[in-house]
């Protein structure tokens, strides 16, 4: 099985904020992939498994929920989660796709050793990120600490 040429975007909270000329460069750098924008309808209607943890961070860090967002998304329907926020500046290799998972380093200067969870890719499906939603589940609450650390990179690092 292969990561499906799937782009996944959130966006929740203020739509009139939402960096939509950043999100167009995926597009244009990407024509043979699909991008699928969540935004705060599918928050509001999908069956997400954290969806408590959800509302919950949504009073504190949106940054947060699209976090919780991005482990539903890959469990179920895999592919290339990015933020929001970032610019493609070239082509996605199809090579990528030739594994169940991949993910990037953040800036080793600034944050060593830590993974970073806005460029994630997996298989639909893949029991990695199903641990990381059962795990999620089992926490009685996620905003005990920033987002970043409960939800985010250092959630994925030590995963």
């Amino acid at each position: 099985m292969t990561i499906p040429k799937t782009l996944h975007i959130t966006w929740v909270g203020d739509e009139s904020r939402r960096p939509d000329n950043c999100i167009q460069t995926w597009a244009d750098r990407n024509p043979g992939w699909t991008v699928k924008l969540w935004g705060n309808d599918d928050l509001a209607n999908y069956g997400w498994y954290n969806a408590r943890h959800m509302r919950e961070m949504a009073r504190r860090e949106l940054n947060g929920v699209a976090g919780l967002i991005r482990w539903g998304v890959l469990y179920n329907e895999g592919g290339l989660v990015v933020d929001a926020d970032s610019v493609c500046v070239r082509a996605l290799d199809d090579w990528l796709l030739e594994h169940e998972a991949f993910a990037c380093w953040e800036n080793e200067l600034v944050r060593p050793g830590l993974i970073a969870a806005g460029y994630v890719a997996s298989v639909p499906e893949n029991p990695f990120f199903g641990q990381i939603i059962q795990d999620l589940q089992a926490e009685p609450s996620v905003v005990h600490d920033l987002a970043w650390k409960t939800v985010g990179p250092l959630r994925l690092t030590e995963a």
